[in-house]
């Protein structure tokens, strides 16, 4: 069986027996899960565990869930896939019109939970990688970079990013040649009230770099602009 790299998926339910639920479904799967019982601790969670897709229930003790579809789709085209009790369409469409990428009513299969998240995690990823990139495969001094399938490769071998390290390196992607600032960076990986302390982001892209290794020539395919950001040549 192929082996999956692990995707952050965050739970955002405030009901306990329904977030045992949830976990029960992915178990042995592909993902890492995190939880949030509130609004709150749900910002407080994308910021920190960065998710790649978010399983969202409507009825929170702060904020609606809607609102707080709202507030992602304010910084971040992660996943949303919403879980609800109600089945009402009109409701449907308005939150799909939000941005929601899918629309799972309770109760609900396991195998068909899991297949939801999958194909709408697919989707969200493929508009990411594409998005700004006019090439499905960049080749630069012995460096693979496979957009569509979100590989890397360098002289043979595939290189393994962390799912933090993977956000930077494909926001750089996406933009070759282009300088993006740090707090760019920092705003679409960690949030719109990351810290403004850049450290964070420096130990990451330590991380990448020594990953990556050298060019031919002893340069780094990541150039530092000093005071201003990062640039991918």
């Amino acid at each position: 069986m192929k082996k999956h790299q692990k995707r952050n998926l965050l739970i955002v339910e405030d009901d306990e027996m329904m977030r045992d639920i949830f976990s029960e479904a992915f178990r042995n799967t592909e993902f890492m899960l995190h939880n949030a019982n509130s609004g709150a601790s749900a910002k407080s969670q994308i910021s920190s565990s960065c998710p790649d897709i978010i399983l969202l229930d409507l009825v929170l003790p702060d904020i609606s869930g809607k609102e707080l579809l709202k507030w992602i789709r304010s910084w971040s085209n992660v996943a949303v896939v919403v879980v609800s009790s109600k089945n009402n369409p009109e409701e449907k469409a308005d939150l799909l019109s939000l941005g929601a990428d899918d629309y799972v009513t309770k109760p609900f299969s396991f195998i068909e939970l899991v297949a939801r998240a999958r194909t709408a995690l697919r989707h969200s990823d493929a508009v990411a990688l594409r998005k700004g990139s006019q090439d499905d495969i960049i080749v630069t001094d012995g460096l693979e970079i496979d957009i569509s399938r979100r590989k890397l490769v360098k002289n043979g071998h595939e290189i393994r990013l962390t799912s933090i390290e993977q956000k930077i390196f494909w926001i750089l992607a996406k933009n070759m040649d282009s300088l993006i600032s740090y707090g760019e960076i920092m705003t679409q990986v960690w949030g719109p009230y990351v810290s403004e302390d850049n450290r964070i982001l420096r130990v990451n892209m330590s991380s990448i770099r020594k990953k990556l290794g050298k060019k031919s020539d002893g340069s780094e395919y990541i150039i530092t602009e000093n005071g201003c950001g990062y640039r991918l040549k």
